[in-house]
């Protein structure tokens, strides 16, 4: 990926540099994000990560099939100091050895998400069930439109699960509004 000034220049005007004692913060993408938060930047025709950006102006090329890795664990970030070349491999020990892996999905929470649109059709209801669940919003739509977890019937409304499922949707939705 070839980089020029002009875009270089558009690249730092997307960051926000955190100051810390001592320095080292965090430089936080401000432009648009993915669906999993970290930064897109338009580059040369297409979307790049933008910690992938960065990695490559400030570090050098990136290997094909090497991941760039957060060591603050900020997919927004894209510091130099904090970005790292690794396997795809070094990124899952990573996330496992920070606690940082997705939530198991099993039959009860599939019923209750299923549950969920039954009762409520508002718009943010996927991202705060997806929040609820710890899984991300493709696959809760996929279970929302019966592409997974068909077999599963939806949660009793009245059970002790679903009620606590949808309190916590509907709290992170409004904690999430709040911010």
């Amino acid at each position: 990926m070839q980089i020029t000034h002009k875009d270089f220049y558009r690249f730092l005007d997307k960051i926000d540099f955190v100051p810390t004692p001592g320095g080292g913060g965090c430089w936080n993408w401000t432009g648009s994000l993915d669906c999993w938060g970290y930064g897109r930047f338009w580059l040369d025709g297409k979307h790049h990560g933008a910690h992938r950006v960065a990695f490559a102006t400030y570090k050098g090329e990136i290997p094909d099939g090497m991941f760039v890795r957060h060591s603050c664990d900020n997919p927004r970030c894209c510091s130099p100091a904090h970005l790292a070349l690794g396997t795809h491999q070094d990124n899952m020990n990573d996330m496992k050895s920070r606690s940082r892996q997705a939530s198991v999905l099993d039959e009860s929470k599939a019923a209750n998400a299923k549950r969920l649109f039954l009762s409520r059709s508002d718009f943010g209801i996927v991202r705060a069930a997806a929040r609820a669940l710890g899984i991300d919003r493709k696959t809760v739509r996929d279970i929302r439109d019966g592409k997974r977890w068909k077999h599963v019937a939806p949660a009793d409304p009245g059970s002790h699960s679903y009620l606590c499922f949808e309190a916590a949707a509907l709290a992170s939705r409004r904690s999430r509004r709040s911010s």
